[in-house]
């Protein structure tokens, strides 16, 4: 039954993936916002709830997350992302800042928005999220791939999913003076692999090549680079490994219908033959009398 429909299969298990995800990355946001202000010995059993919550809630408190962990950066840390707000704050900013800053709004959170409200796809919001916490906890980037490398019916919503993503060549560039080539290059691979990632066939394993590079170029740690590669090739094969085990099932299935089909007419044909075995028989024993 769970691999009679292929399409709806890999959407299932992808949703639960996601389910978890969420309820991982809330519970590490919640813990990071009252870690300070609630007693260590509530705040377990608290984020024990919030892990729970958000498995069953995860849309919806995904988005919520998003904005408490943006809106606690913006008033204790006064960033985001790796954009401070003092220039604001101190009215010195120049227009070069005021464009990052709405670039870095739109892609790590009204592109997550949008995705959410327009196509019910939080995927954009894991990417987001991920990149966020690996400010502070660079491993957080692992959750990268759950965001970008799923495969999704509507190609869109895959290149959608990995714009929050441009924020690492476009955050190098303005605040560390990042080369104008390699801040494109890195751009056009991630969306390409993004693009990629959401093809049916095989070779959208090669999205995961192209994540590999751009990220190698934004400087990210290379046993991370790694992980993240792994990470996305599983992701991405998932539609693929249910319809190996699906058509595989398929043919045992027929095989063992063709089987008892020949079975059958065996059967059949013994019977036959022994309906005109009895028949003879009969014959003889009038001819006898």
């Amino acid at each position: 039954m769970f691999l009679k429909n292929l399409d709806s299969n890999h959407t299932t298990v992808y949703d639960y993936i996601n389910r978890v995800i969420i309820a991982v990355i809330n519970s590490i946001i919640f813990y990071r916002i009252v870690f300070g202000f609630i007693s260590i010995n509530y705040i377990y059993f608290i984020v024990a709830i919030i892990a729970v919550v958000s498995f069953f809630f995860y849309k919806p408190l995904s988005i919520v997350f998003l904005f408490a962990y943006l809106a606690q950066n913006s008033i204790v840390y006064k960033t985001i992302y790796t954009l401070s707000f003092y220039p604001l704050v101190n009215n010195t900013y120049s227009y070069q800042y005021i464009i990052e800053l709405f670039i870095f709004l739109m892609i790590l959170v009204l592109v997550p928005l949008i995705l959410l409200l327009k196509f019910g796809s939080i995927s954009s919001i894991i990417t987001s999220t991920s990149l966020l916490l690996s400010n502070y906890y660079p491993y957080m980037l692992l959750f990268a791939p759950f965001g970008i490398a799923q495969k999704n019916d509507k190609t869109v919503v895959n290149i959608l999913s990995i714009i929050p993503l441009l924020a690492l060549p476009i955050s190098l560039y303005y605040i560390y003076s990042y080369n104008l080539a390699l801040l494109i290059s890195s751009s056009i691979l991630i969306i390409a692999a993004g693009l990629l990632f959401g093809f049916k066939k095989l070779y959208s394993l090669s999205g995961s090549l192209l994540l590999v590079i751009s990220l190698y170029l934004t400087k990210i740690n290379f046993e991370l680079i790694i992980l993240i590669f792994l990470v996305s090739i599983v992701l991405n094969l998932i539609p693929n490994i249910l319809q190996f085990i699906s058509s595989n099932l398929s043919s045992k299935k027929e095989i063992i219908e063709q089987k008892n089909r020949i079975s059958e007419n065996i059967q059949n044909m013994l019977n036959n033959l022994n309906k005109i075995k009895d028949m003879i028989k009969n014959d003889d024993e009038l001819t006898l009398i």
